[in-house]
């Protein structure tokens, strides 16, 4: 148990040192009642075209919806693109030029609206990639 709490102290410490946010129903900014984050059920790769080879196609469908989210809230066309470069992705310049609310809310309905793509439609399984991951 002692290296269990050294565990869950450490990882305290680091997530209270990059900031982190704490996982809803899996700490509570309380050390007495924080716990170690659960293992994730999948994980999926983003190496733009690195890791797997799609001619772009996910990333420009990302690009294409994170524009589009932008201009639906009545900034200019290419602006994300904009903010990318300004602040080295959307969302961050999207906090720093305050277009979108600085909570865990709007921030999760952000990631979530411009990340609804169909991967798997538009990723062909690779058997070798499979078995090296």
């Amino acid at each position: 148990d002692s290296y269990h709490a050294l565990q869950l102290y450490i990882q305290y410490k680091h997530d209270k040192r990059v900031k982190r946010r704490l996982l809803k129903g899996y700490s509570s900014g309380n050390l007495d009642a924080y716990g170690l984050r659960p293992k994730p059920e999948a994980i999926f790769f983003d190496c733009d075209d690195c890791l797997y080879f799609d001619g772009w196609n996910v990333a420009n469908e990302l690009t294409a919806k994170i524009d589009n989210w932008c201009v639906t809230r009545g900034l200019p066309q290419g602006e994300a693109y904009q903010l990318y470069k300004r602040h080295g992705t959307a969302l961050r310049g999207l906090l720093a030029e305050g277009h979108i609310e600085q909570c865990d809310q709007a921030i999760d309905d952000y990631l979530r609206d411009v990340h609804d793509v169909p991967v798997a439609d538009m990723l062909t399984r690779d058997e070798d990639l499979r078995d090296i991951i």
